[in-house]
């Protein structure tokens, strides 16, 4: 995941955009959303990682950025099993095979 140097992820990346736009999300400062980035496993079996995060807006560069503890970052095959069926029903629709 991209970051800055207060190691937020940026929420202004065209794929993010798209992915907030197919699922009509606005952002507001202290919402709360699921951060995912692409990834595999050894096999090439896609195994997104996937975290919690709450949006913030910078006034100074009118950049939204997402917070989010580094430390809870887990792959989707780490979850358990509710909250990967939570992660897989509401991931983006472009990932859906």
């Amino acid at each position: 995941m991209a970051r800055d140097e207060q190691w937020r992820v940026p929420l202004d990346f065209p794929g993010t955009i798209a992915d907030l736009n197919s699922n009509s999300v606005d952002l507001r400062d202290g919402m709360r959303l699921v951060l995912y980035t692409d990834d595999a496993t050894k096999e090439g079996d896609t195994d997104e990682l996937v975290t919690a995060g709450v949006v913030e807006l910078d006034h100074a560069s009118g950049r939204w950025w997402a917070r989010h503890d580094w430390h809870a970052l887990r792959h989707v095959s780490e979850l358990d099993e509710v909250e990967r069926l939570e992660y897989l029903k509401f991931r983006p629709r472009n990932l859906l095979k």
